[in-house]
């Protein structure tokens, strides 16, 4: 079968949205995904059918060892979500004949109207296309133009898909979860009330732009959800509130699996612009999403775009979760009453 090249150099979450093109394409070549390892290893387990190669932390500063490793797939086409010019010479120096991608313009290239460095690599970017197009080598075969700049992130997938000339399986669940992860915090929950939805809240962000202050989520679990049989998921590392009533119980998310098991288990989502989002949405959950800086516009989890909470008022956004003011005020400024507002009754 031939081989695909496919780069996602992204986030955890931005990896969960490129399953249904993974599922697609694995109908019709050899899929190798190249990306970090943490994505190869949340990869291994939602998307099993694919191969992943792992990048190097620097894989740039390394690049002739990167080409080398990436020309002995022998991969017959590359394919890239993102505008990135970078990738581009790899998928070009990959051997690659058929490649599809996003040249860098405004309309591909995310965040360039709020943030000065995102301008300055945008130029940077053009000027490696050029350099490319006038070596008689252009990055992209296949160039992909976005329809609209406010586009979810998996419609950019579904135009690389057919652009690839394969279509992307947006049938839900996107992927089984384990057996035998389901929390015996959950287990317990649902014989006491069994005709009750169970929620998951889970506070955990990656980036420290993304996460709301613990106390918000205890006047929530206090307030809203006082009655309500919740798992508070705790990520590893980082903070997570205290339960307010004997119905909330805290469970370890540490590992993937576990994760994956504990928000299989609930039926309604409560999270941050993260991963947790992203994977309730693919086992099918209603998912509540608090964004601050991120773009519900193009990565609200899939099916659940009316359920984001977020402020409209903050002109500054998206920008790369690297704030340029004093504040954080996307999310400083969001109030437990504004999110409790949002939610369903429990």
């Amino acid at each position: 079968m031939r081989r695909l090249l496919v780069f996602e150099l992204h986030h955890l979450g931005d990896a969960v949205l490129a399953v249904p093109f993974l599922k697609g394409a694995a109908r019709q070549w050899e899929v190798y995904v190249y990306c970090t390892p943490s994505v190869a290893s949340l990869l291994s387990m939602i998307a099993p059918f694919v191969k992943t190669i792992e990048a190097r932390r620097s894989w740039l500063g390394r690049v002739w060892q990167t080409i080398t490793e990436l020309r002995k797939m022998r991969a017959v086409a590359a394919v890239c979500v993102w505008a990135d010019a970078r990738v581009g010479w790899l998928a070009v120096w990959s051997g690659a004949t058929v490649r599809v991608g996003l040249p860098m313009n405004e309309r591909n290239y995310y965040a360039v109207q709020c943030v000065s460095q995102r301008r300055r690599n945008l130029k940077i970017g053009r000027m490696m296309e050029k350099g490319a197009a006038y070596l008689g080598m252009p990055l992209w075969t296949r160039p992909v133009e976005r329809m609209q700049t406010t586009q979810s992130h998996l419609c950019d997938w579904r135009q690389v898909a057919e652009a690839l000339g394969v279509e992307a399986d947006v049938s839900l669940p996107w992927f089984s979860p384990p057996s035998g992860e389901e929390p015996a915090e959950a287990t317990a929950l649902r014989a006491r009330f069994p005709s009750r939805k169970i929620w998951a809240l889970h506070p955990g962000a990656r980036l420290a732009a993304k996460r709301w202050e613990m106390v918000h989520f205890e006047e929530i679990l206090r307030t809203r959800l006082a009655d309500a049989p919740v798992l508070i998921l705790c990520p590893p590392g980082e903070p997570f509130p205290s339960p307010q009533t004997d119905t909330q119980k805290l469970v370890a998310a540490k590992t993937f699996k576990s994760l994956i098991g504990a928000i299989a288990a609930a039926d309604i989502l409560l999270c941050l612009d993260s991963l947790a989002g992203h994977l309730g949405a693919a086992l099918g959950k209603k998912v509540y999403a608090i964004f601050g800086s991120g773009n519900p516009d193009g990565f609200a989890p899939f099916g659940n775009a009316e359920n984001v909470i977020a402020l409209s008022n903050t002109p500054c956004k998206p920008c790369s979760d690297s704030c340029r003011i004093p504040e954080i005020i996307c999310l400083k400024d969001l109030t437990p009453k504004d999110v409790i507002e949002r939610l369903p009754e429990s």
